[in-house]
């Protein structure tokens, strides 16, 4: 049986030492990603704002965003999942964004953000979301450079917990009443909590069809509702934030870069032959990654296919197959993380690497 790329619970994820936020950000939790978007930029920005956005990108998000009333405009990322910085520059002076978002695409760092200054001088005249959903985040290690320049995690995708965290330099909330808060923050736990378990039971028995209804009813149902609200939600933060503070992320980084290594070995063995192809990722990145990514060149047909012959193998599905940046090519992130083994990842090389999920 091969993993998902969503982490059951286990208390291999925490140690007993508690870390603190930098001092000076502000750390405040939300029921997901888009919860802390919707209060950011309600509170932040006028609406018809220009929001410019990768094209690799969460197309649900995208739609979103335009439906709560802003413009989004697209700038390219290449092969590799990474903006091109001068056509990013063109796209900025062309569009003149209120807000820029910044994508750490699987974990890999974002080119743009190597260059402080320029992150400061882009903060100078529009809202900057660095999106770091794909990346387990030290509060301890926060870096705000602008007040401008806010940070937006996902704990949901890189560790067991629910919820995300937003990182500013002021102080914001939910506009939602109290009462509403107190039934969908139930109502968004109680879901959370049956995905954690069926996909948990699913892992035990290792039945991929429990795994596949987790991910596709349950999950999927949690992702619609506090994606889709129109006032973001703050959740409960007694028990996640409180687990959060004590992530063991020495051994979380330590865990991916001996797995992404492992990854590169059996590639390296057995082949990964045309159309797929790795994704550049530097070495001081690994331990950083939210799995493991490999991309696919074909036609919209070929891509489909290929589909069906991964789901008949393993519950993995391309990332974003509806993004603008997934034309006649796309990206597959394979497992990594505490709740993977190495006999997993030898079973995952040898299925790309085997004639059967070569295109036809």
């Amino acid at each position: 049986m091969v993993s998902s790329i969503y982490s059951p619970f286990s208390w291999k994820f925490f140690c007993t030492h508690a870390l603190r936020v930098t001092n000076g950000v502000v750390q405040t939790y939300w029921q997901s990603f888009e919860d802390a978007l919707w209060e950011i930029l309600a509170q932040k920005v006028q609406k018809d704002a220009v929001v410019l956005i990768p094209d690799f990108y969460c197309v649900d998000v995208i739609q979103n965003i335009e439906a709560h009333g802003y413009v989004v405009k697209l700038y390219a990322c290449d092969a590799n999942l990474q903006p091109n910085p001068r056509a990013f520059e063109t796209a900025r002076k062309r569009y003149r964004p209120q807000v820029i978002v910044l994508f750490h695409p699987v974990g890999i760092e974002n080119v743009l953000l190597n260059n402080r200054a320029e992150v400061q001088r882009l903060a100078s005249s529009a809202l900057i979301i660095e999106d770091c959903v794909h990346r387990v985040i030290d509060s301890s290690k926060v870096c705000l450079l602008h007040q401008n320049h806010i940070i937006i995690d996902s704990l949901r995708k890189v560790t067991p917990l629910q919820g995300s965290f937003s990182y500013s330099l002021f102080s914001i909330s939910s506009r939602n009443g109290e009462a509403q808060r107190i039934v969908d923050r139930l109502y968004t736990s109680i879901l959370f909590f049956a995905f954690q378990f069926l996909y948990a039971l699913g892992r035990g028995m290792r039945s991929n069809t429990l795994v596949r209804t987790a991910h596709e009813r349950i999950l999927k149902t949690h992702d619609a509702f506090v994606g889709d609200a129109r006032v973001g939600l703050q959740g409960f933060q007694f028990v996640s934030k409180y687990l959060a503070q004590h992530l063991n992320h020495q051994l979380i980084s330590n865990t991916k870069s001996e797995q992404v290594s492992h990854y590169y070995e059996q590639f390296r063995e057995k082949g990964l032959k045309d159309p797929w192809y790795l994704i550049t990722v530097s070495k001081e990145e690994w331990g950083r990654l939210h799995a493991f990514p490999i991309g696919f060149r074909g036609s919209e047909r070929e891509c489909a296919q290929m589909q069906k012959k991964i789901f008949s193998l393993a519950p993995l599905y391309w990332k974003f197959p509806d993004c603008a940046w997934s034309k006649n090519r796309r990206v597959l992130f394979l497992p990594l993380g505490l709740h993977v083994s190495d006999k997993e990842i030898d079973e995952m090389t040898s299925y790309f690497s085997s004639a059967q999920l070569r295109a036809s």
